[in-house]
């Protein structure tokens, strides 16, 4: 009976000291912080490279997707008035054409200098899969690149790309 007593006292501390600690350590790294030193972990920005995050489905692999499906729509027998009315939908929908769009993103890669575009994860969930590391020229700073993707509506945002110390 004892020792049952102790089980449970010896568990609910354990449980308590799980959620002190949890309540007091960061839960991730999912929105990085802009200053240099947060709690215990100090950060540098990487030199030549930013994470951008494009929108839903507005990814250049996405577009580039697109962008190959209508061209393959267009060879078919009567593509070319399936296409119309499907540019037409575009238009009256206020939307923006995916050829259009993946060009802004390649004027703005061309701009910066982008060398080397990686997805961070390569993921199924939609909030990851669009996150990449784009490498950029030496004569480009990073906040010169962040404020070149920032102008982009297929952008959701764009920042240095942090890596973190301990201690």
């Amino acid at each position: 009976m004892r020792k049952k007593h102790y089980t449970i006292v010896l568990g609910l501390g354990l449980l308590l000291a799980m959620l002190l600690f949890l309540e007091t350590a960061p839960l991730g790294f999912a929105a990085v912080p802009k200053s240099n030193t947060t709690n215990s972990f100090t950060t540098q920005a990487a030199p030549n490279q930013i994470l951008v995050k494009y929108k839903s489905d507005l990814s250049p692999q996405s577009l580039q997707l697109k962008v190959e499906e209508r061209k393959t729509i267009k060879s078919s027998t009567f593509g070319s008035i399936r296409l119309l009315f499907d540019n037409l939908k575009y238009k009256m929908g206020n939307k923006t054409l995916p050829e259009e769009q993946l060009t802004r993103i390649q004027q703005a890669d061309a701009q910066v200098g982008a060398k080397n575009k990686t997805r961070v994860f390569d993921a199924k969930d939609e909030n990851q899969r669009n996150l990449f590391v784009i490498e950029i020229s030496t004569d480009k700073t990073p906040e010169e690149a962040i404020r070149v993707y920032e102008k982009l509506p297929e952008v959701e945002y764009a920042e240095p790309n942090y890596t973190f110390y301990a201690f």
